[in-house]
């Protein structure tokens, strides 16, 4: 069972000023929907996923994995676009990525790609929702992925069905403390 149904058994309001998820367009939507003042955040590792599959279905991972490719070394570059300020991303891929642009229709189409997709005012991902550097610490993980590590530690590769199902109780146990101390002040030391 999810925190929004413990959240609403026990008839705990949940109001997330900020969200970290993947690129799917209908969980924006969903929340976006239920939470209005919710800010919609992407997270940096499914960002670099995305770019990175874009580099791979235009046929350039050979260039991109070459350290000596005039492409390749134009590619890396884009990995470092979210760590700007949002304000000056555009200005970044006008000013910096576009005039050193190596002459490859898919370098083109790449670079056309990233600016329709996350830069330009009609971008289906704004800047302001993928830039990192505007937050107190950059986030390079969402949730999903942290749980995953950690719950990956916890059990081995091909646990038997009592270890894992033990360690599913505990992560139950963890979840329940957390909404029952929800909104509780610290304790004093």
């Amino acid at each position: 069972m999810t925190g929004i149904f413990y959240a609403t058994l026990y008839q705990i309001e949940l109001c997330p000023e900020e969200m970290f998820v993947d690129l799917e367009v209908s969980v924006h939507a969903a929340l976006s929907s239920t939470w209005l003042s919710c800010k919609i955040r992407l997270c940096h590792f499914h960002l670099s996923q995305a770019w990175f599959r874009k580099i791979q279905e235009l046929g350039l991972t050979a260039e991109y994995k070459n350290n000596d490719s005039e492409i390749g070394q134009w590619l890396k570059l884009f990995f470092a676009i979210p760590l700007f300020p949002t304000k000056d991303i555009e200005e970044c891929f006008a000013f910096t990525l576009v005039p050193i642009q190596p002459p490859s229709n898919k370098a083109e189409k790449f670079a056309d790609y990233i600016f329709q997709q996350y830069i330009c005012q009609t971008a289906r991902f704004l800047p302001a929702m993928w830039v990192g550097i505007d937050k107190e610490d950059v986030t390079t993980t969402n949730s999903c992925e942290a749980f995953h590590v950690h719950f990956s530690k916890r059990i081995c590769p091909r646990p038997n069905i009592f270890r894992f199902l033990e360690t599913l109780k505990h992560e139950q146990e963890k979840v329940n403390l957390k909404i029952r101390c929800a909104g509780q002040p610290s304790p004093k030391k």
